[in-house]
């Protein structure tokens, strides 16, 4: 297993990804413009990450998704982890994210990462995306 910067080509596989996961897609794939990891294993995209950085020291992290078949693989938290080494060498010092209700894995990860920096659960949020046609 490889993780790599996500490039356009992976726009179909990530897509199935995220479908897969229950994890609403982006539209196009132009709304993937920010920093992306890819987990890859046999050319069949298994995680997939994705961060908005702005142009200050915040970033937003809108995907993480793993396989189900690599569930407990430790994928997630790899890919954390380099993405954080990443947004701290692009000068991000901070990100937000927000996590899917019936995303227990990823609520239990997040509950469990031990990494250099801490994880702040603001207060419930729902969260809206609105598509202007």
């Amino acid at each position: 297993m490889i993780i790599r910067p996500y490039l356009a080509t992976d726009y179909d596989s990530v897509v199935q990804l995220l479908n897969d996961c229950n994890i609403e897609p982006p539209v196009e794939p132009g709304d993937l413009n920010g920093l992306g990891l890819v987990a890859e294993e046999s050319d069949r995209v298994i995680g997939f990450m994705w961060a908005l950085v702005s142009t200050s020291t915040f970033a937003h992290v809108d995907y993480l998704a793993v396989s189900d078949d690599y569930q407990g693989s430790k994928i997630a938290s790899s890919m954390i982890v380099i993405m954080d080494k990443l947004l701290i060498s692009m000068g991000v010092r901070r990100y937000e994210f927000h996590v899917e209700q019936h995303s227990d894995r990823f609520l239990g990860l997040i509950e469990k990462y031990k990494g250099p920096s801490k994880i702040q659960k603001l207060r419930p949020l729902h969260i809206f995306r609105r598509e202007i046609l």
